[in-house]
């Protein structure tokens, strides 16, 4: 399946059985991934994917942001992301930043501060 907007991968990694919201602002939208939904919304291990300019990046809730390579299996690495813990991530673990040649990139040189989003 080619992954071309926020709404593609939504699909591909609901059809994984990630949980999954749309945060439409501030621009860029958002996707937010995560172990678990119940009544309280998205809980355990969760991270949120965008895409600026055609590229994708792939951030914690530290912050801590990744350029995405094109020709990525985003579902895949969705995956791998969410169930390499049950908890929140800091960052993306070594062993996945290494399988999928992600790499890192300054939050704030992508989104502006922290305190602008």
């Amino acid at each position: 399946m080619l992954i071309e907007t926020i709404e593609d991968l939504q699909a591909a990694v609901e059809a994984r059985g990630i949980a999954t919201t749309i945060y439409p602002k501030p621009p860029p939208a958002r996707l937010v991934c995560a172990g678990v939904r119940s009544a309280n919304g998205l809980g355990g291990n969760s991270l949120w994917f965008s895409i600026i300019d055609g590229i994708w990046y792939v951030t914690t809730w530290a912050l801590a942001t990744y350029r995405v390579p094109p020709a990525t299996n985003l579902a895949s690495l969705c995956s791998k992301c969410i169930h390499s813990d049950t908890c929140a991530i800091s960052r993306i673990p070594d062993f996945v930043v290494g399988e999928f040649c992600l790499i890192e990139v300054s939050y704030g040189d992508i989104y502006g501060s922290a305190q602008d989003n």
